[in-house]
């Protein structure tokens, strides 16, 4: 019987696919970058969007952006990347794309990374991540979804607090 099983072929469901090249990874992760920043809601403030190739922001829907997101993913795009001093799923949160920061989510962006700029954190706190970013927005329906991913609902009830309680407070007396 062991030697039947050696000799079996493995299973497709069991196949590991085919890494994506590198070469093909930057530039899918240069696409949804791009696409992010060419929306209205991200578009930084006086700058031109440079949107890349396959979409069009003028026509575009969050369902159009996560459609774009989801092909340059396929192509090996880091959905953690980062640009402007945070990643996607931050910049989705804080703009109110909460439909996109959930696709992020799923399909396995960090939501532990942090936003690199100290002046966004208060005092004696390091810089938010995503769920103080979430905290900051005051977007409440998403601050309930990341308190339920792994990486959060793992966390003993003092630490949840320390990631809560300073972006709720500093954003309060903004």
């Amino acid at each position: 019987l062991v030697g039947l099983l050696l000799l079996a072929p493995a299973a497709p469901a069991l196949a590991v696919p085919p890494a994506t090249p590198l070469e093909e990874r930057a530039p899918a992760t240069r696409a949804v970058l791009d696409a992010l920043f060419s929306m209205k809601a991200l578009a930084p403030e006086g700058a031109a969007p440079t949107p890349p190739a396959g979409f069009s922001p003028d026509d575009a829907d969050e369902a159009a952006l996560i459609a774009f997101l989801a092909r340059q993913k396929r192509r090996g795009a880091d959905l953690d990347a980062y640009r402007q001093l945070g990643t996607p799923l931050l910049h989705t949160i804080r703009v109110g794309l909460h439909d996109t920061a959930r696709w992020l989510l799923a399909n396995g962006a960090d939501p532990r990374l942090r936003v690199r700029d100290a002046a966004e954190a208060p005092a004696g706190f390091p810089p938010p991540d995503a769920l103080g970013v979430a905290v900051a927005a005051g977007a409440w329906k998403l601050v309930d979804t990341l308190l339920h991913q792994p990486a959060y609902a793992a966390l003993p009830p003092r630490e949840k607090a320390r990631a809560l309680w300073p972006y709720a407070l500093a954003s309060a007396t903004r």
